[in-house]
């Protein structure tokens, strides 16, 4: 019985003496407390950035097509230039 009750108390006192408030638990609670508020920084951050950078492909497309636009006008040929006929002048004009 004696052996029992020995195993039995090895058993439950590491789990009390591990219940306590210590000051590595409070530590510890600090800690995660301050992980996650940088981690709920990090998240506005990072939604933040992600708009800006759909704002910034948007705009990226249109300065592509603008440019594709002007690329293509600047390799179509020149039209000619009709210049209107030397004729003789009209009488009566001076």
């Amino acid at each position: 019985m004696k052996a029992w009750m020995t195993v039995v108390s090895l058993a439950v006192v590491p789990l009390a003496v591990g219940c306590t408030s210590s000051r590595e638990l409070t530590r510890a609670r600090v800690e995660a407390s301050s992980a996650k508020k940088d981690a709920d920084t990090l998240r506005e951050e990072n939604a933040t950035l992600k708009e800006r950078v759909g704002e910034l492909e948007t705009q990226l497309a249109k300065v592509l097509e603008e440019r594709d636009t002007l690329k293509a006008e600047a390799e179509k040929p020149p039209e000619p230039v009709v210049a209107p006929a030397a004729g003789k002048k009209r009488p009566g004009k001076k």
